[in-house]
C-alpha cells in the first residue's frame, strides 16, 4: 500500500523512497562515526585528549545515545556490547608490544592504561 506521499510516483521510485526510509536508520552510527574521523582529521598534538582516545570515547558516547534514545533495540544491546567488547580484545592483542601487528601513530591514555 502507498503512502499518501508516495501515490502517484512510479513503482521503482516508490521502492527506493521506501528502501531508503527503512534503512536510514541503520546507518546513523556509521555515518556519525565517519563524521568524528572527518572532524578529527587535523587533530593536534596541543589537545589534551589523544586523537584515538577522543574517538574511543565519541564512539562510546554515540551507542549510549543511540540506545538510551532507543534506536537500537532491547535484543540488539547485547549484540552491540559482545561486538564492543570482541572489537576491543582484538585491537589491545594487535597493538600490544609482544604482537607489534599495528600500533597508533600517538600514544593514548585509555588503552596506554590498559596494557
Amino acid at each position: 500500500m502507498k503512502s499518501t506521499l508516495s501515490r502517484g510516483l512510479p513503482d521503482l521510485l516508490h521502492e527506493l523512497l521506501w528502501f531508503c526510509h527503512r534503512q536510514l536508520p541503520a546507518c546513523v552510527f556509521g555515518v556519525l562515526l565517519l563524521g568524528g574521523l572527518l572532524v578529527t582529521r587535523h587533530w593536534t598534538d596541543a589537545a589534551p585528549l589523544s586523537r584515538q582516545d577522543f574517538l574511543f570515547l565519541y564512539a562510546l558516547g554515540l551507542q549510549i545515545v543511540l540506545i538510551a534514545f532507543r534506536f537500537e533495540h532491547r535484543e540488539e544491546v547485547g549484540v552491540i556490547f559482545a561486538f564492543h567488547l570482541l572489537a576491543n580484545l582484538m585491537e589491545w592483542f594487535k597493538t600490544s608490544p609482544a604482537i607489534g601487528s599495528w600500533q597508533y601513530p600517538a600514544e593514548g591514555v585509555i588503552f596506554r592504561a590498559l596494557r
